[in-house]
């Protein structure tokens, strides 16, 4: 990575890193869910999608930046991770709506 993008990384705040931690975590672990058919992974798909966001906000401030970005670290970077936060959460709820997984899962397994 340039030396300018690695600045900005090693710039981004605490709660920052924290939304990026729980979107990806929150995600991973609602992946797991929904491949064990447990509808409690909407509900971490759903708090995926809230640490995206949170995490989009120094990512828009970029836009100001006087780095310059190309079209794909654009996408990358904001609407791709927004989009498939959402597709997930979107398929979790649909699976729900079709019982193609548990819809009162008490247990995570």
């Amino acid at each position: 990575m340039p030396e300018s993008h690695q600045a900005i990384i090693n710039s981004r705040a605490v709660w920052g890193t924290i939304a990026f931690a729980i979107a990806v975590f929150g995600g991973t672990m609602g992946c797991v869910l929904f491949l064990l058919k447990n509808a409690f992974a909407q509900h971490l798909f759903v708090s995926s999608i809230q640490g995206v966001m949170v995490q989009l906000i120094p990512n828009l401030k970029l836009a100001n930046s006087e780095v310059e970005f190309s079209l794909f670290e654009i996408v990358m970077m904001i609407i791709l991770p927004l989009f498939v936060a959402m597709f997930l959460a979107w398929y979790a709820l649909r699976s729900k709506r079709k019982d193609w997984i548990k819809k009162n899962a008490t247990r995570f397994c």
